[in-house]
């Protein structure tokens, strides 16, 4: 169990620095190295799903500069740009309408207004 606590240790200290590729690659390179049983170690010691540790153990496998499904972004960025969630005044083409409805023109400013 003391290699499981270190692991644990070392998982903890490494997630603060490294980017979420990074730390994949990391996690991988450990089940690899520990063999038969090292994906699951891992993943126990690490917290992280035995999906993740697949996937860094396939981004070690294919091209070692830079795998095709990481185009080279600018800035840096791990993620393309365009995820998450998309702003509400987008998604709920009402909610401006119906906000400028509670704020009747009338009341606006007014401190003795119920609003």
């Amino acid at each position: 169990m003391q290699i499981d606590e270190a692991l644990h240790t070392k998982y903890a200290t490494l997630s603060e620095f490294l980017d979420e590729r990074a730390y994949r690659l990391c996690l991988a390179c450990d089940a690899i190295a520990f063999g038969r049983g090292g994906i699951s170690r891992v993943a126990r010691a690490s917290g992280v799903s035995r999906s993740t540790i697949y996937q860094g153990i396939r981004d070690l496998q294919s091209e070692p500069n830079r795998p095709s499904h990481y185009p080279a972004l600018p800035n840096s960025r791990i993620r393309r740009s365009g995820g998450g969630r998309k702003p509400s005044a987008e998604t709920e083409e009402t909610l401006l309408p119906d906000l400028d409805a509670l704020l009747d023109p009338v009341t606006r400013g007014d401190t003795m207004s119920p609003l």
